[in-house]
């Protein structure tokens, strides 16, 4: 029996599948079986890794005749031979030792599951990437490398977002009869699993260490898709269904389940609202809508009120869509309209010989980074910047990493961004000290735009 079953869902990913597969194959744990279940791709992927497979005897192919996500991984939990099984995404890759570390704790634990956090990738060019350590679990009750039971630490429950980041044993799986939701397409039929998971587990561990590399916002990716707030909002609205029946004994824990619906409910409308428009009667917004509304209602009105404020904590105007919708549909079309006007900006300044610096080397300097790239092109980025000294001498994918008394030095007349959540304000005073003009990046989502500058 093999120590870990790979289970790699596939369609049309022939860019990617063969870099995908083979960092699976190269694990320094070879004790797995890979089962590569291709749900009828048109593209080559079939092909490239049936390729793989004839040198490869770990490596099984699986044709399947269903177009979905939840399908492909549930036929593979149940061809699986090894103790554990994982599912990597065949647009995605693992660390080398991912499966060595996960295996070793997971057997030294007896855990129904652990988890590692991973790399965000951001492809900028055909050939650069640029990769940035996301952590998944934050909060500070829940400490990396220790046996904990999940459902104790139910914050750490609306951050647990992966399926594959992690191995699972399998016959906690099958003895609670977890699986995915085997709707047609690939997009969040995995929210049943990973909530299942974490609530029903006796016991099991998180790993800080980035193990997985997951590629961020892939053209084409069922995260990208229109359908994303509707599959989202359906696949809460099951699960809190399957709660209140098969799974009766987490009754109690559908409020948490709710909340996180809300959070998936606001990441996924910034999207859809663009692309319908901003018309909160388009079938791509209202039916979700209304599913998240429902089962609003559902709460007692102390439930509703902790709701509200729980959400205005982690980001003032996420509760507005269950306070003041026509409010949070004007918002973000403004930060849209200001992402055009910010564009314009950027194109202008860069026709007219200006270069780009990054002021921050952290998530939204890699955001920042990553929407230029794809919009002008890589060549406009002179370099990356920072206050915080660990990240000096040492490169951003292509880009390298200065001092900013050097930066503002070498590059004193490129137009700086500053993208830090946090330092922004101080940022732009220690700029203005060195003559130097600092342009402030807002992020929301996926939506990217200057923020209007202040009197210092």
């Amino acid at each position: 029996m093999p120590q870990i079953t790979v289970i790699m869902p596939s369609l049309n990913v022939a860019k990617y599948v063969e870099r995908s597969v083979k960092s699976v194959a190269g694990q320094t744990l070879t004790d797995i079986e890979i089962l590569c279940i291709d749900a009828g791709s048109t593209d080559g992927t079939l092909e490239n890794i049936q390729k793989l497979a004839e040198s490869d005897p770990r490596i099984r192919v699986i044709q399947c005749h269903v177009k979905s996500y939840g399908y492909q991984v549930n036929l593979g939990i149940r061809e699986a031979r090894g103790k554990y099984i994982s599912i990597v995404e065949t647009d995605d890759e693992i660390m080398p030792e991912m499966y060595e570390k996960l295996y070793s704790v997971s057997e030294k634990y007896n855990l129904d599951y652990c988890k590692g956090n991973a790399l965000h990738v951001y492809k900028i060019s055909e050939n650069d990437e640029l990769a940035m350590p996301a952590s998944y679990i934050r909060d500070a009750d829940l400490k990396y490398g220790i046996a904990v039971k999940p459902e104790e630490y139910l914050h750490a429950y609306l951050q647990d977002w992966s399926i594959w980041s992690g191995i699972y044993n399998r016959g906690f799986l099958i003895s609670n009869d977890i699986f995915c939701n085997e709707s047609l397409g690939a997009a969040y039929q995995d929210i049943g699993f990973i909530t299942l998971t974490y609530l029903l587990a006796s016991k099991a561990v998180y790993l800080a260490e980035p193990l997985y590399l997951y590629t961020y916002a892939r053209p084409g990716s069922s995260s990208c898709n229109v359908n994303c707030l509707t599959n989202a909002m359906l696949e809460f609205d099951r699960l809190l269904n399957g709660i209140n029946g098969r799974h009766i004994e987490l009754r109690h824990y559908a409020f948490d389940i709710f909340i996180k619906m809300c959070l998936s409910f606001y990441t996924e409308s910034i999207k859809v609202l663009k692309e319908v428009e901003f018309n909160p009667e388009s079938e791509k917004f209202d039916v979700p809508y209304r599913l998240l509304c429902q089962r609003f209602s559902e709460l007692s009105e102390e439930e509703r009120k902790t709701c509200i404020e729980y959400l205005h904590s982690t980001r003032p105007g996420m509760e507005e869509p269950l306070t003041d919708l026509s409010g949070y549909i004007a918002s973000i079309r403004y930060k849209y309209l200001e992402q055009d006007r910010f564009h314009r900006f950027l194109e202008t300044s860069l026709r007219e010989g200006r270069r780009i610096v990054i002021f921050g080397c952290g998530n939204w300097g890699m955001k920042t980074a990553a929407w230029i790239a794809n919009n002008f092109g890589i060549t406009g980025i002179d370099a990356f910047t920072d206050n915080d000294s660990a990240k000096w001498d040492r490169s951003m994918g292509p880009y390298s990493v200065l001092p900013p008394s050097e930066a503002v030095t070498k590059y004193s007349s490129d137009l700086f961004l500053i993208s830090n959540k946090n330092a922004a304000d101080d940022i732009r005073r220690q700029l203005i000290t060195d003559h130097i003009s600092g342009v402030e990046v807002q992020i929301d989502g996926d939506i990217l735009f200057q923020k209007k500058p202040q009197s210092v």
